[in-house]
C-alpha cells in the first residue's frame, strides 16, 4: 500500500465511468475494484474525479490492477 498526501482542487472529469484499461484512457485514473489483487487482469472505469485524495483505490495500468492506493 503507498500513502500520498496532496491538496489540489477537486474537478469532475469528463470520461467518469468510461471502460479503459489504463490512465492514458483517462483524464484521471483507470480504477477497478478494491478486491482485485494486484497483477490480476482488470478492466476498469475512469475515475469521475480531477484529485484522488481522501480514499483508497486500485488502479489499472495495462490491463492489470496494480493494487491498493491510499491517497490522503
Amino acid at each position: 500500500m503507498v500513502s500520498v498526501s496532496v491538496s489540489h482542487p477537486m474537478f469532475p472529469t469528463p470520461d467518469a465511468g468510461k471502460f479503459c484499461l489504463g490512465k492514458g484512457d483517462c483524464v484521471s485514473l483507470c480504477l477497478t475494484d478494491e478486491q482485485t489483487p494486484r497483477g490480476a487482469s482488470a478492466q476498469g472505469a475512469c475515475h469521475g474525479w480531477t484529485v484522488i485524495a481522501g480514499t483508497c483505490l486500485n488502479p489499472v495500468e495495462g490491463g492489470k490492477a496494480q493494487g491498493q492506493l491510499c491517497v490522503d
